[in-house]
């Protein structure tokens, strides 16, 4: 009944932990449910905006960001990917759904500055813990530009220098100098 007189509006939250049990109530079957009864893309986009705020699961996230490639520009969508995948705690992404951030990755940034976007990703423990598990998995397309980095990454902004596989290395050196000089500084 205390829920409801807050649903309703009849009664003011009187602190923050009020709402964040009434949102934590929020499931996947409910947020499903909603989503195949908003029909319009620009609304679909608005909710799962709102919702990856204060529910920033896999799912949800990669909803969010493939309704977003749908309704604003590119450089939009590019900059909610890179906020989006920020939320994300990786160490609970599956293979299959690793498969689909790069994908999305690769979709929405051009290829010269992708580079920086990965960089950035592997910045995350986690999100390397899961790129990991998942590389063999990937299609060739995007392993050849994922892998390359994924070596590099160590060696340039951690000092690693054992075991290097030198290609890589130099792939992924390739990768990172062709960018557009502002990226790259």
């Amino acid at each position: 009944s205390q829920e409801e007189l807050l649903l309703s509006g009849a009664r003011e939250p009187e602190r923050r932990g009020v709402c964040l049990h009434l949102l934590k109530k929020v499931d996947r079957q409910s947020v499903s449910s909603a989503l195949t009864r908003v029909q319009d893309p620009k609304l679909k986009t608005s909710f799962l905006a709102g919702l990856v705020r204060f529910y920033p699961d896999i799912q949800t996230v990669l909803a969010y960001l493939e309704s977003l490639k749908q309704t604003v520009s590119r450089d939009e969508a590019a900059t909610a990917l890179s906020a989006g995948l920020t939320r994300l705690d990786f160490s609970q992404v599956s293979s299959a759904q690793m498969r689909r951030v790069l994908d999305l990755s690769v979709s929405m940034f051009d290829k010269a500055v992708l580079p920086q976007v990965m960089l950035g990703l592997l910045g995350s423990d986690t999100f390397r813990k899961a790129l990991d598990g998942s590389l063999e998995d990937l299609p060739s397309a995007l392993r050849e530009i994922v892998e390359p980095l994924r070596v590099l990454y160590p060696v340039v902004w951690k000092g690693h220098r054992r075991g290097l596989d030198l290609a890589l290395v130099e792939q992924g050196l390739l990768l990172v100098m062709q960018m557009p000089d502002s990226n790259l500084r």
